[in-house]
């Protein structure tokens, strides 16, 4: 018999030793696949019925879940992100490049392919040629991040783009260019 107990997730978090970056993408996906059912947190207010856990990377709309449920979430996360590690190796990556890319403030997270070697400092360079162009540098780093993000994809990237747009056009290209180890001035010169 499973456990009813209620709890809200950053407690389940806490009792599971759960790792914060997967923490991060078991609400991110959580949420995701909420917001896929058109079921907005204030539905279930209204009578509406809805099965799965209700997070909100903002923590506004997250309500106590069970334990199961948490475990079914992270279980979820593991799976997604051990599948585009095993993607990125069949196509001739490594499963390190593969990582994930938790927000700075948020219960949200994205998994990146990020660059190695040679490749990450023609991604310096290409950052650099998009912030000298004179175009709005944020879409263009967007749009980079974008090649090498692998989740979300399909509905779920569309919900990130319109839901939380600081973060998908601010705050995850710069998580990127600083896990490859550039920040600001440090673009100009290793680039």
């Amino acid at each position: 018999m499973s456990d009813p107990t209620l709890k809200h997730p950053s407690d389940w978090k806490t009792e599971r030793k759960t790792t914060h970056s997967t923490f991060a993408l078991a609400m991110a996906i959580a949420w995701h696949k909420r917001l896929e059912t058109g079921v907005e947190a204030i539905d279930l207010d209204c009578g509406k019925t809805y099965d799965g856990p209700v997070v909100d990377p903002t923590g506004e709309e997250t309500r106590p879940i069970t334990g199961e449920q948490y475990d079914a979430m992270v279980a979820e996360a593991v799976q997604i992100f051990k599948a585009a590690q095993a993607d990125a190796v069949k196509k001739g990556g490594k499963a390190a490049q593969v990582q994930i890319v938790p927000h700075d403030e948020l219960h949200h997270a994205v998994i990146l392919k990020l660059p190695a070697g040679a490749e990450a400092v023609a991604l310096l360079k290409e950052l650099r040629s998009v912030r000298e162009s004179g175009v709005d540098f944020q879409v263009g780093y967007a749009a980079i991040m974008s090649q090498r993000l692998l989740w979300p994809a399909g509905q779920a990237l569309v919900d990130l783009q319109d839901r939380m747009g600081l973060a998908f056009y601010t705050s995850y290209p710069e998580l990127m260019t600083s896990r490859i180890g550039s920040r600001g001035a440090d673009l100009k010169k290793r680039a």
